[in-house]
């Protein structure tokens, strides 16, 4: 019965991850070329998000949302540990319409992608953006009573571990006087792994932590280092 069980998910998770590709490529381009409200293109990554995340809730042994912070109205840094393409559409599971992403790197670079991300109003930003500029951008997004989702590691990690974080996530919070809101993915890097297609069926939980503060800028390493193993900690659990 394992064995069958796992080609049944297979075959699902392929048909379905193959639809949320294709509608995202009829998508972009039609948000990147109209002119619609950010909050419209938002809700629409939304919702094929949670088409996505209601896939893997029915393909999963277990899926486990929990919710330890209860106050998650208002701006706020969301840091995040990053171990699967699929932590990109997590943050529907926990109901992040309100949210955007920071984005640097290969995304930003393509050209229909960059343009999509632009319209959703997703802070993007490159090796030329000063800090001053970013800390302007994004606080563009907080005043329009945004979160923004960070993935502190900067890249996918290889083998599901918790990386070292970068410290500028933080000193942003800091710097613009909101909190950092702590997010632990378990499990999906183990449905769809880094460098593969094959969907897996596996047990998930995404716990939202408690909010922190960094109140003064000489703690910003502490508490990055601290946000860290906090999330570390809890995916191990």
């Amino acid at each position: 019965m394992g064995f069958i069980r796992d080609i049944f998910v297979a075959i699902v998770g392929f048909i379905a991850f193959g639809l949320f590709g294709l509608s995202l490529l009829c998508y972009y381009p039609f948000c990147a070329f109209k002119k619609f409200e950010e909050k419209y293109v938002r809700n629409g990554f939304y919702n094929v998000s949670l088409f996505v995340m209601t896939v893997v809730k029915f393909i999963s042994k277990s899926f486990v949302v929990e919710f330890k912070e209860k106050d998650l109205d208002g701006p706020c840094i969301v840091a995040a540990n990053h171990s699967s393409i699929l932590d990109i559409v997590v943050f529907s599971s926990v109901n992040f319409k309100d949210a955007v992403f920071l984005s640097k790197g290969w995304p930003t670079r393509i050209p229909l992608m960059n343009k999509y991300l632009k319209a959703a109003g997703n802070v993007i930003f490159d090796e030329n953006t000063s800090f001053e500029e970013l800390c302007s951008l994004v606080k563009k997004a907080f005043d329009k009573n945004l979160k923004v989702i960070v993935f502190p590691e900067g890249t996918r990690s290889e083998d599901g571990t918790v990386k070292r974080f970068h410290k500028g996530a933080f000193l942003l919070a800091h710097k613009l006087g909101v909190p950092v809101l702590p997010v632990c993915v378990k499990g999906l890097d183990k449905t769809i792994k880094k460098n593969s297609v094959i969907v897996r069926s596996c047990d998930v939980k995404i716990t939202v932590m408690n909010k922190i503060f960094v109140p003064e800028e000489n703690q910003v390493l502490d508490v990055t280092r601290k946000i860290r193993q906090l999330i570390a900690e809890e995916k191990e659990k």
